[in-house]
């Protein structure tokens, strides 16, 4: 078969599917059924529209709350309280006067003003014992020493334990392929 022959049976088949194509007709009824499908899909669009509006509403009332919440508030001054000192007395005096801090905030009008902040005297701030803590001293102070010496030898023995030493068996050694294995991977 030459390149002519060719030619002229593709020709000849594409004429013969076009013929065959060109008599079929469509299904009874297409028109019914297109209308029928228009009609549906308008239906369904018409809740949407709705489903839509009511979202949009909803993401502007969230971005006007966003916005309102995000905007500068105005601080109240602070105004120095009388708190009652703490009954304990510090363990050492201060070694120099410290001076108060200030910190700077804005009031309505939108000037600045300087506000001096509470610090405590002493860092850390003593606070009073906790059940536990005085727990613990009473025990410090009626146990006698050989018995408190006795539990930290104990709690040396149990630190310093031992452990097993591991046997790992040796790996065999790899044996080279032999000239037909190789052959068979490549």
């Amino acid at each position: 078969m030459n390149a002519n022959d060719k030619d002229r049976f593709v020709d000849e088949l594409l004429d013969a599917s076009l013929r065959q194509y060109r008599s079929e007709e469509p299904r009874s009824g297409l028109e019914t059924r297109i209308l029928a499908g228009a009609r549906a899909s308008e239906r369904a669009a018409q809740p949407r529209g709705t489903w839509m509006w009511v979202l949009g509403a909803a993401t502007a009332g969230l971005a006007v709350v966003a916005v309102i919440l995000s905007l500068p508030r105005p601080r109240p001054a602070l105004a120095p309280s009388a708190a009652p000192r703490a009954a304990t007395k510090p363990a050492s005096p201060p070694i120099a006067p410290r001076a108060a801090a200030t910190v700077p905030m804005t009031v309505r009008g939108g000037s600045r003003v300087t506000v001096a902040a509470r610090r405590p005297e002493q860092f850390p701030t003593p606070t009073p014992l906790s059940q536990e803590e005085r727990l613990l001293l009473l025990y410090v102070k009626t146990a006698d020493e050989s018995g408190l010496a006795a539990q930290a030898n104990q709690s040396r023995e149990d630190v310093g334990s031992e452990i097993p030493k591991l046997s790992i068996a040796a790996l065999d050694p790899i044996k080279p392929l032999s000239e037909s294995e190789q052959e068979t991977r490549n």
